[in-house]
């Protein structure tokens, strides 16, 4: 029950932030970058680095979920010409977890949980590693939206790495640069 939980509630925020179609710096307070490449966006907190395609907005959102109390989920989010890029993060109990197909079957879940609340279609799906971290990585469509989505499960965090759009099918080249670059702080 938690899992689909945390699909619904990263949906919510998917669903929110593709209802806009400005910028993220005008959704909130835009991020300061301090790399030397200006369009890699690492966060240390939630450890983990991908390349934006400009200066994401951090959103921290306290949820109360009866049974489990509050847990917090945080998005960065860049969005731009009807183009969302976004990384959730939220905790994820692997408690039940004790093996690979366990772990294959929680990530179909969420992959499932996240489609069902969007009402996606899955047109690709394959499973997908990231530092030796079991991941799903997939693509849906509706009749108003095109995603492609990476979820990964690291040290208790789900990521949910996603590229949003209205406007047609998500060209390769844009989910190699964005989803592409998503990685694990060591």
């Amino acid at each position: 029950m938690k899992t689909i939980l945390y699909s619904f509630i990263l949906a919510f925020f998917v669903l929110a932030t593709a209802c806009n179609n400005g910028s993220s710096e005008q959704n909130g307070n835009a991020l300061d970058e301090n790399n030397v490449d200006k369009n890699k966006f690492t966060s240390k907190e939630d450890g983990f680095s991908i390349k934006f395609p400009g200066k994401p907005t951090k959103n921290i959102e306290t949820i109360p979920i009866e049974g489990i109390g509050n847990e917090q989920i945080t998005d960065f989010t860049y969005s731009a010409n009807s183009v969302i890029y976004t990384v959730a993060v939220s905790p994820q109990s692997t408690a039940n977890v004790k093996s690979d197909a366990d772990m294959t079957e929680l990530l179909i879940s969420l992959k499932d949980s996240f489609c069902a609340d969007l009402q996606l279609q899955v047109s690709s799906e394959k499973e997908t590693r990231i530092d030796g971290n079991a991941g799903i990585f997939f693509k849906a469509n509706s009749s108003k939206y095109y995603t492609a989505v990476s979820n990964y499960i690291v040290n208790g965090k789900l990521y949910q790495v996603a590229i949003i759009t209205s406007k047609g099918e998500i060209p390769q080249n844009d989910i190699d640069a964005f989803i592409g670059s998503f990685e694990i702080l060591k």
